[in-house]
């Protein structure tokens, strides 16, 4: 049987369409309605397919219309745009064409067929991309256009257009709007599939074939699990993780490539009748799309250089080191890029998507999921097809192509290197063969020295040369192998879901390692460290590390329990809730005499602290006290439900002088709270549920217990207690609400809010239900990805919750109980969360584990990597002083002003001067002087112990302020601001203080007549100079300021530099480093380039456009410190091959301004979220990720299991 999927080609006229029946609908009568309409999308949505297909669009309109073939411009030799079309239409047989037809002639002579009714003509032009991309000028497409127009203009003219094109080309078309009636703004945009629909495309076929597909336990069949797992995309969470997570949509072209290739598998076994969810346990769909990658690879370039080539540039160009795809650009000159024909069988196979901009065609990878897939790929084929030296020219590339690489290679490995370059050569090999060359010449001109100078004692010298050479090349061989082993042991580790002690420890020792071992560490240890110090930024400490058991955790105003419950387990631990010292750790024996097989439940009451236990009874202890205060045992009477009572207590809850217990036999009792030494016998009353009592909550006025067991009914239980002793109490069920594909999951927790009105509870699938207190469900949330283990209401209304996927999440839930509630994610660890303790002023919680971990949580805004952060600051300065730096704040209502060093404190002596709204800051150096700006003034502070001045000749004419820059020696103070009258436009202004009476005045600067006043974009001063640069539409340009000794400065420009010829792009970022040598520049299309001035060559820092620069600034070392549209902060250093990620939640949006310190340790940011000081010290994050960790070393089990082939031990928080 032939497979009913057609794997990335469009549909045929044979084939049916599947789960696009609203679209087809609606663009048919768009089509019949509209008359002209562009159908647009991105590639690989399936434009084509929706045209094509036996039930597609066009056959739906046949009825109405005389249906022209599919044209398309590629799709003839001729020249003319026109005639490529008129040409497929004579092809076609609808008429012939004469050599001088216009569009307006041939159709004025075409006669349509005769029907009835009468039809029109459809024109139908897919991929109508390819005008533009076509060899055709910008004369002929207008030309074309306005031909177009005037058909479809005529008066009576029976053409309808259907004008399909991909999404990036559709801007394309506003040059050309006005020459087409309507403007082509009768538009449809063909999104992806939705996840019911890619569905319904798998079932449709299928079904069609005669496949049966079966269920799975969860009711989920194979179309469901394989729609899941292709509408994953890859993200970074707010806790700095890259992960796959579900999304909405699905590219038609890979659901179709994914199930041809499970039919190709199934089929080879035989006839295809039904599949199942277990026929995918084999059938990874990652190494599906890897094995269509590498098909489609080997189909792009078949012999081996071009497809090295093909491989390499996608490798380079494609994907980041971290997997995410990345956007190039092509050089056709360049001999290391793929061909113009590989580019488009790249695009063809939708592996590779083109999109053009303004500066040029860029190419990116079609999709998220095939980042992991074609990365695999190219590996399989360079482990088959690279000799042993080029896979070690690739590691000598990723390391910085360090010289001392090659001092690390063994004697076999040194032996596969050829002498000369091969004409199959790569640049980097060939790099790489001449970099050994050199390195064995100069190690044979040492030897050679060595063997001369022994010649004075020839025997005694050789010999202990030759032991020598020996010892330090088995020094080296030993050294590579324990780094090597090293590495594996440390990437095995984090790549593990490690807890927080181990993960802390592999990252800090990774760290140390990359330090002392630069060119045989591949792996980028540090910034592995920061990002995971971002991911556990709100850990403040590690209570203590658990021993297997787990832990659980209970907290009110003055204490803080902590219990390790499950049978035959008896720790109870008493701290004091404010500064967690230990109270009180009740003797095993004490707890054993009341609960001899072993504690299962707990709770902190205003005094005591109750714990249940295996046998059924209730303790009361007394912490001050020291001792047990009661014992509440069951009845001994076998009546009613009573026996039941005799199981373990699974959930305590107390209401003023009532205390609620659930168990696993489905109780739920009362117990009236002993006021003397007289314990109660029997409790108040007693209801009995379905099935184990997993969680109690109470509801007030009039008071109620909301008890959750764990039976599959998926309701919460509304107790109400008798009235009178002689009565029952009697029960309302809340029924959860689940959507149709949720799996069913028992409850695990309930929590009541505040204010009474709603009541929540957690399931085992992960979703909390919300009712009001009326018991009317209001929503479902998916919560969590396993049960949830624990909620709790913060006062203000807020929700937190835990789970067993390890996440601690907080959650505002709606007013309307129907709009989706906010997420505030706070922790995810590789450990089940199974408690999670509130602390009374509720910014803290205590979190325990499966394995006993107990970890002090915070709840606020937490950036471990920052020194100070001001939250809703405008801007901010720098000054560096020596052994200190100083920074300056604009809050809203003052500039704060601060001091960091290396062991300084956080806030360390931190002053605020009366100054509200600023809204950019300037550092004058040499003067010490200090600038600020509001919208409409400036102001300055020359001495740190008096106020801001107002400098009163600074004048503004309808215009704002929106950033201020200040040469040295505060001369000249310029500023952009924005005019507010229309049109609204950016200029410059700039002030000179001029000498005058034995004071200074201000006055307003004169620039010459070539100055860009109402263009510029950026400007910077250039360091210990009068020169500044300027950035506008035209490029970068110098200017020099011109004292005057009787009155303002003026501004020329610096005609005696020669510039290089740089980049093409708007610039976004300029700074000088600190002596003014040299110009960092960055551009909209991600490029970072530096030239000294005076010279006529730049040097590339970063090439690629994985992120767009907004803001930069350069250390005196030449660290450049770089801020992106995202909010991302990174440094590049000059003798590093990888950039250090400043990995932090703080910014979201485009950073404005960077400052760093001179030794590059300290950066200031500022966005629209405030300013930022980090700190960008190695040791303080190493130290930092110490703390978390809580242990020095890896434990001798660690060694045995990660370190086996390691002869040293490793360096890490021992000595922190």
């Amino acid at each position: 049987m032939d497979s009913p999927f057609v794997g990335p080609a469009p549909l045929g006229k044979t084939d049916l369409l599947f789960g696009r029946d609203a679209e087809v609908e609606e663009l048919h009568w768009r089509t019949v309605a509209d008359r002209i309409v562009v159908l647009y999308s991105t590639s690989g949505a399936g434009k084509t397919s929706l045209l094509t297909a036996a039930n597609g669009l066009l056959n739906e309109l046949r009825e109405r219309f005389h249906v022209s073939p599919i044209l398309r411009f590629s799709g003839s030799t001729e020249k003319s745009l026109t005639m490529r079309l008129l040409k497929q239409l004579e092809a076609d047989g609808f008429g012939l064409v004469q050599i001088e037809d216009s569009l307006i002639t041939y159709f004025e002579r075409l006669e349509l067929p005769a029907s009835t009714p009468p039809k029109r003509l459809l024109l139908v032009i897919d991929q109508f991309e390819e005008l533009f991309t076509t060899s055709a000028s910008g004369r002929e497409q207008q030309a074309f256009f306005r031909q177009l127009g005037e058909l479809l203009a005529r008066e009576g003219s029976p053409v309808w257009l259907i004008a399909s094109m991909r999404e990036e080309y559709f801007s394309w078309l506003d040059q050309f709007r006005d020459l087409v009636p309507s403007r082509l703004s009768n538009t449809f945009r063909l999104n992806l599939l939705n996840t019911d629909q890619a569905i319904r495309a798998i079932r449709g076929p299928l079904k069609a074939a005669g496949v049966e597909l079966k269920l799975d336990q969860t009711g989920m069949d194979a179309s469901e699990l394989i729609v899941h797992e292709l509408s994953k995309t890859k993200v970074r969470t707010p806790e700095g993780k890259l992960e796959l997570v579900p999304g909405t949509t699905v590219e038609p072209v890979q659901l179709q490539v994914i199930c041809a290739n499970l039919w190709r598998k199934l089929a080879k076994k035989g006839p295809v009748s039904a599949i199942s969810p277990e026929d995918l346990e084999n059938f990874r769909l990652d190494t599906a799309l890897q094995e269509y990658c590498h098909e489609q690879l080997i189909r792009c370039a078949t012999d081996k250089k071009r497809a090295r080539i093909v491989r390499d540039w996608i490798d380079r160009k494609l994907l980041t080191q971290s997997g995410l795809r990345s956007a190039a650009t092509v050089d056709p000159a360049d001999p290391e890029a793929p061909t113009a024909e590989e580019l488009r069988l790249l695009q063809e196979a939708h592996l590779v998507r083109r999109q053009s901009r303004q500066d040029d065609e860029w190419y990116e990878l079609a999709h998220d999921s095939l980042t992991a897939p074609i990365r695999l790929s190219i590996e399989t084929w360079r482990g088959e097809h690279f000799a042993v030296w080029q896979q070690l020219a690739r590691s000598w590339h990723l390391g910085g192509e360090r010289p001392s690489f090659y001092l690390t290679l063994s004697q076999e490995s040194r032996a596969s290197i050829p002498d000369d370059d091969s004409a199959a050569c790569s640049d980097l090999e060939a790099r790489f063969l001449e970099g050994h060359r050199n390195h064995r010449v100069q190690r044979s001109t040492w030897r050679n020295l060595r063997i001369l100078a022994s010649l004075v004692v020839l025997t005694v010298s050789a010999a202990a040369y030759l032991q020598w050479d020996s010892i330090r090349s088995r020094t080296r061989l030993l050294l590579t192998q324990n780094v090597t082993a090293t590495q594996t042991g440390l990437h095995s580790i984090l790549s593990s879901s490690p807890p927080v002690d181990l993960a802390g420890l592999a990252v800090v020792a990774g760290t140390e390692l990359q330090n002392a071992h630069p060119g045989l560490v591949a792996i980028d240890f540090r910034n592995l460290l920061g990002d995971w110090l971002n991911r556990t930024r709100h850990i403040q400490s590690t209570e203590s590390l658990g021993t297997g058991k787990s832990t659980y955790a209970w907290i009110n105003g003055k204490y803080r329990l902590v219990a390790e419950l499950g049978a035959e387990r008896y720790l109870l631990r008493v701290a004091d809730a404010g500064n967690g010292a230990t109270i009180w750790e009740i003797p095993i024996e004490q707890v054993k005499q009341a609960h001899p097989k072993g504690v299962r439940a707990g709770l902190v009451l205003d005094d005591w602290i109750a714990t249940g236990g295996s046998e059924g009874n209730i303790a009361l202890w007394d912490p001050a006290g020291k001792k047990r205060v009661a014992l509440l045992v069951p009845p001994d009477d076998d009546t009613g439900v009573h026996p039941l009572m005799r199981r373990p207590i699974r959930a305590l809850a107390r209401s003023g002088n009532v205390l609620y217990s659930g168990n696993e036999g489905g109780i739920v009792a009362a117990w009236a709270l002993p006021r003397g030494s007289e314990a109660p016998t029997r409790p108040l009353w007693t209801y009995r549920q379905n099935s184990r009592v997993s969680s109690l909550g109470i509801l007030t006025s009039p008071e109620r217990l909301v008890s959750a067991d764990i039976s599959t009914d998926e309701q919460v239980m509304i107790i109400k207690p008798p009235a009178s002793p002689n009565d029952k109490p009697t029960a309302t069920a809340l029924p959860a609400q689940p959507r149709e594909d949720d799996s069913r999951g028992a409850f695990y927790s309930v929590a009541v809010s505040p204010t009474q009105k709603l009541v929540v509870a957690g399931n085992r699938a992960g979703k909390i239900h919300v009712w009001d207190s009326a018991g009317k469900h209001l929503q479902r949330i998916d919560a969590h990805t396993d049960a949830v283990s624990e909620l709790r209401f913060l006062k203000d209304g807020r929700l937190l919750s835990a789970g067993w996927d390890g996440r601690l999440r907080l959650w505002t839930l709606p007013v309307d109980g129907k709009s989706a509630p906010t997420l505030v994610p706070i922790l995810e660890l590789p450990r089940q969360l199974i408690s999670a303790a509130l602390a009374p002023d509720e910014t803290t919680v205590y979190v325990t584990t499966e394995i006993g971990d107990q970890l002090k949580v915070s709840l606020g805004n937490s950036h471990p990597l920052a020194r100070e952060v001001f939250l809703g600051a405008h801007a901010a300065a720098l000054q560096g002083t020596s052994g200190a730096v100083v920074y300056f704040a604009a809050t809203p209502d003052a500039i704060s002003t601060g001091k960091v060093s290396d062991d300084g404190p956080h806030g360390a002596d931190l002053t605020r001067a009366p100054l509200d709204s600023a809204v950019a800051l300037a550092w004058a150096s040499e003067r010490r002087a200090l600038f600020a700006a509001q919208k409409d003034a400036v102001f300055v502070r020359r001495d740190p112990v008096r106020p801001f001045e107002r400098l009163e000749g600074a004048k503004l004419d309808f215009e704002e302020i929106q950033s201020v820059v200040v040469d040295d020696d505060a001369s000249v103070l310029m500023a952009l601001t924005t005019t507010t009258r229309r049109p609204i436009r950016t200029q410059v202004k700039a002030w000179g203080f001029h000498p005058q009476g034995g004071g200074t005045t201000l006055c307003e600067v004169t620039f010459s007549t070539d100055f860009p006043i109402r263009g510029v974009r950026l400007i910077a001063f250039r360091p210990k100079s009068k020169e500044f640069v300027t950035s506008d539409n035209e490029g970068i340009a110098f200017w020099r300021l011109r004292s005057n000794p009787i009155g303002c400065p003026s501004v020329e420009p610096v005609m005696d530099r020669a510039l290089p010829e740089l980049p093409r792009g708007d610039v976004r970022a300029l700074a000088f480093n600190p002596d003014g040598t040299a110009l960092w520049v960055a551009n909209y299309a991600g490029l970072i380039y530096s030239f000294s001035l005076g010279e006529r060559v730049f040097t590339t820092w970063k090439g690629d456009a994985v992120s767009v620069p907004s803001a930069m600034a350069v250390s005196r070392l030449g660290a450049i410190a770089v801020g992106d549209e995202n909010g991302k902060l990174y440094v590049i250093e000059p003798d590093r091959p990888l950039s250090l990620q400043v990995t932090q939640e703080f910014h979201r949006s485009a950073v404005k301004r960077l400052d760093i310190s001179p030794d590059g340790r300290w950066l200031v940011s500022t966005g629209k979220e405030g300013v930022a000081v980090w700190d960008l010290s190695l040791e303080t994050w190493k130290r930092r990720a110490c703390a978390l960790a809580k242990r020095g070393d890896f434990t001798e089990a660690e060694y045995q299991a990660f370190f086996k082939q390691v002869t040293d031990r490793l360096v890490s928080c021992a000595k922190k």
